[in-house]
């Protein structure tokens, strides 16, 4: 009961702090921010909708400049009123915009080209800061495994992509979150039944539907590992409880907040917006005659940009050389109770098989959702290096 009473007031306090955010930043006047949405039109212009980093990686190097500049000029405001344009969003009604409060205060001081590098410098300190801390709070294979993920998903394009960032971010912040918790926390179950509720409920608010699923697979392979590190008692049944009631918790708090959205713009805007939306996802997961969809398409068009010859070849040598250590140590310690942290494996094909239509369309970011399977496995292998440890001691 006092969790239910937590989770409530947390989604009531977060709903209303999304609401009011966005009303105060688009008190900022147009005037204030025309001169550098006009100055980022430029790149936008010079670059076209969808750039190639790597012509030799083409499909996964490429970047979505035509959101980006949809969410540039998504700063400017129509002339009806705060209320009415913080939740119209230029027409754009059915997401949060949640990333509004930082870039329309931003357009005030700096164009697009200036916010790139902004963001690469949040992104640096932030790989950085997960890296450190996963050393120090788990092992140095930890760190590295998170890295590799990044390598696969072709991290250098996030420096130069708001679209791509926001989502990555987020989960850079949760993982520095859960990292710096206390024994104390972990022995609370109720504490990540609220952290998961509000990771849910932030994404779906900053979110354009990128990768979402990786704000909640990845902090809680990494609460699962930190709890095993500080609780003796864990289990295999406890962990893949947990795994199940974490999922659900964070799939109410994205999929409410957005509906959230939907109520409260249907109310403002006048329009039917819950109508709006529901015929979007209708188009999202199951396509139209236009864009029909194609499972075994869409699945060889995610994989093959994730797991690239390279990429396969770097995530074989890394389980050979786990393989290898393990051997010498002559200790194979495949603990039970880590198990189910397998289970993640599956997610992003379970999300593919659900939202076929924008996996299909948008395989050449929909690919990153593989980063929670190639993490599951290393963690997986990471905790067999803590229990090789302990037996050796």
């Amino acid at each position: 009961m006092k969790n239910k009473m937590r989770g409530i007031i947390i989604f009531v306090g977060l709903i209303a702090l999304f609401f009011s955010s966005l009303l105060l930043v688009y008190t900022i006047p147009n005037s204030a921010v025309e001169k550098n949405i006009e100055k980022s039109s430029v790149v936008f212009e010079a670059e076209g909708n969808y750039p190639v980093l790597n012509f030799g990686d083409k499909s996964a190097s490429q970047l979505d400049n035509f959101t980006d500049s949809l969410m540039i000029k998504g700063a400017s405001k129509g002339n009806k009123g705060v209320v009415y344009e913080s939740m119209d969003n230029s027409d754009y009604p059915r997401y949060w915009h949640g990333y509004l409060i930082f870039l329309r205060p931003l357009l005030v001081f700096f164009s697009y080209g200036s916010i790139r590098q902004l963001y690469g410098l949040v992104l640096a300190v932030l790989i950085g800061l997960n890296c450190l801390l996963l050393a120090k709070k788990l092992n140095i294979f930890f760190a590295f495994s998170f890295l590799v993920t990044l390598f696969m998903a072709r991290f250098y394009t996030f420096f130069v992509s708001m679209q791509f960032s926001n989502v990555f971010i987020i989960l850079m912040l949760c993982n520095i979150f859960l990292l710096t918790r206390k024994e104390k926390y972990f022995s609370n179950y109720g504490n990540i039944l609220i952290t998961c509720l509000s990771i849910g409920m932030i994404t779906n608010f900053f979110d354009l539907l990128t990768v979402p699923l990786i704000t909640l697979a990845e902090p809680l392979i990494l609460y699962l590992c930190l709890k095993n590190k500080y609780i003796a008692h864990t289990d295999f049944f406890t962990n893949a409880l947990e795994i199940v009631t974490n999922s659900i918790v964070w799939m109410v708090g994205y999929t409410v907040t957005w509906f959230s959205k939907w109520i409260l713009a249907s109310f403002i805007l006048k329009r039917n917006i819950i109508k709006e939306s529901l015929h979007r996802i209708l188009f999202r997961t199951e396509g139209s005659a236009d864009y029909p969809i194609d499972r075994a398409f869409m699945l060889k068009g995610n994989t093959s940009n994730f797991f690239s010859n390279f990429n396969i070849v770097i995530l074989l040598l890394l389980v050979l050389a786990a393989i290898i250590y393990f051997i010498k140590t002559k200790h194979m310690p495949f603990s039970k109770k880590m198990w189910p942290i397998l289970l993640l494996i599956a997610y992003p094909y379970i999300w593919y098989m659900i939202v076929v239509n924008h996996s299909q369309i948008h395989s050449f970011f929909t690919y990153r959702l593989q980063i929670i399977s190639v993490f599951s496995l290393l963690s997986f292998i990471s905790m067999q290096f803590v229990t090789v440890r302990k037996i050796r001691r």
